[in-house]
């Protein structure tokens, strides 16, 4: 069952993805920026993606420990790094090159097209440069969170225990003893 979240996640962020690529025309390409107007709807909409996929889903799913979910986002944020690390090493591929350099080259320049179509609306509210780069936030936040969510409910757990323990430094519970205590005989005694 934990596998149907982890690919659910995945697939929900590729499917809104895809809704602001069937919409509209790429404005993210790999290099360069493709100039465009943005309509109220799609800025709207990129600001919803951005807050439901950047910080709702992570914050949520942490708080009630479904970190499978916070995978699969952070699965979703690998896509965004792929492209950056392979793309420079395929930069040069002409079609005289062989046919899996340019398989791989028009896979890795779609995966980019398709991981920052979403915050495409966000570059007239952030600029260009901060929303090109707010696909790349998406992995970090998704491991980050559910570990300070973690630690944040270890400090809490420890303080209430702090706090409700018996034993305090004022008023220990446990005494030395001055005497010697005999011990106590079970049963019969035959002397």
């Amino acid at each position: 069952m934990r596998r149907d979240y982890f690919t659910v996640v995945f697939l929900a962020c590729v499917a809104g993805a895809l809704a602001f690529i069937w919409a509209n025309p790429v404005y993210f390409t790999y290099g360069t920026v493709v100039p465009r107007a943005f309509s109220l709807l799609e800025i709207m909409m990129s600001a919803f993606y951005t807050v439901f996929f950047l910080f709702i889903i992570p914050l949520v799913t942490s708080y009630y420990r479904r970190t499978w979910v916070c995978i699969g986002l952070a699965f979703y944020g690998v896509m965004a790094y792929l492209p950056l690390i392979f793309l420079p090493r395929l930069e040069g591929v002409e079609e005289a090159d062989s046919l899996v350099k340019l398989g791989m080259a028009y896979l890795f320049h779609g995966m980019y097209d398709l991981v920052n179509a979403p915050f495409a609306g966000m570059s007239t509210i952030v600029g260009d440069k901060a929303a090109s780069h707010l696909a790349c936030w998406i992995m970090p936040i998704a491991i980050l969170v559910p570990l300070l969510v973690k630690y944040a409910r270890f400090c809490r757990q420890a303080y209430i225990t702090e706090k409700l323990a018996p034993s305090t430094p004022s008023n220990p519970v446990f005494t030395t003893r001055d005497a010697k205590v005999e011990p106590e005989v079970i049963g019969t005694v035959i002397s």
